[in-house]
């Protein structure tokens, strides 16, 4: 179950696939009717790039 204040108002959610090279991340909704790619994030040896994370987030 997402965590409280994870679900907008219309019903949707953020989900993230994490992987050890990239990180997909999608919009669907809180009830799994289906989800749209957003954006492919690249990880490095350093870690996840998280501006683009940070800019995937507050576009949503």
């Amino acid at each position: 179950m997402p965590e409280a204040g994870a679900i907008r108002p219309d019903g949707t959610v953020l989900g993230f696939d994490v992987g050890s090279r990239r990180i997909g991340v999608a919009i669907g909704t809180a009830l799994g009717a289906g989800a749209r790619a957003v954006a492919v994030i690249n990880v490095h040896a350093n870690g996840p790039d998280w501006v683009a994370l940070d800019r995937v987030h507050k576009q949503w």
